[in-house]
């Protein structure tokens, strides 16, 4: 798994430690850094190590990077951990890391590593949404669009897919205006009360499951990311 540059993968990682407003030990942060570099040089068994230390001092970003190397098998064998990555993701998520409360939804959808739970799904995924993060925010529009775990619901499933656009997410636009045609919406800016029952009452049901955007996100960003 190959990265632009290691000083790109290190700006990366700051970045997502300040866009979470973490409070974290120099000692932790030292670690979490060693642990990026190692991963960077492909050597996983330190990462690992490094990753760890500095997750059991309660690094966020350091538990987030832990869980992505259980989920991918790397540095503790070839075999994935699924049970240890969603507890790794899980404990980032408590902190607020968005993320990882997206990855933790997903292992939920998914019944990796934990059962599979349609109510922590939404609860988890929900909570990333409402920090802005653009992946979350598109899957909120992929639940209430397809009915996972919740009733069918256009207008909201459109509600959360413009919302999705404002963040940036390049698959929300297409997905805007496939409900409108679907649908026969009038396009507004906002969706009125009789726009909103009309999307109600339509059918909601596509062909897509919850999914189609990286499960390991944003920690070490690599070219290639796990679907």
């Amino acid at each position: 798994m190959m990265i632009a540059s290691s000083r790109s993968a290190r700006r990366a990682v700051l970045t997502m430690v300040l866009a979470a407003g973490l409070g974290l030990g120099a000692p932790a942060f030292a670690d979490t850094r060693v642990g990026n570099d190692a991963y960077i040089r492909g050597d996983y068994e330190t990462a690992l190590r490094e990753f760890t230390r500095a997750a059991e001092r309660g690094d966020a970003l350091a538990q987030f990077n832990l869980g992505g190397l259980y989920f991918e098998g790397r540095g503790a064998g070839p075999q994935r951990d699924y049970p240890e990555a969603a507890r790794w993701f899980r404990a980032a998520a408590e902190q607020g890391l968005p993320n990882a409360q997206f990855n933790l939804a997903v292992l939920h959808y998914r019944g990796e590593g934990v059962n599979r739970d349609y109510p922590e799904m939404i609860k988890w995924m929900r909570l990333a949404a409402d920090q802005q993060f653009a992946p979350a925010l598109f899957q909120m529009g992929v639940i209430y669009e397809n009915a996972i775990g919740v009733e069918a619901n256009n207008a909201e499933s459109l509600r959360w897919y413009r919302r999705a656009h404002g963040a940036g997410h390049p698959r929300a636009q297409a997905k805007i205006e496939g409900i409108l045609a679907k649908t026969g919406i009038a396009y507004a800016d906002q969706v009125d009360g009789q726009t909103a029952a009309a999307a109600a009452r339509s059918d909601p049901r596509g062909n897509e499951a919850l999914g189609g955007v990286p499960t390991f996100l944003e920690s070490l960003p690599p070219a290639r990311r796990a679907v």
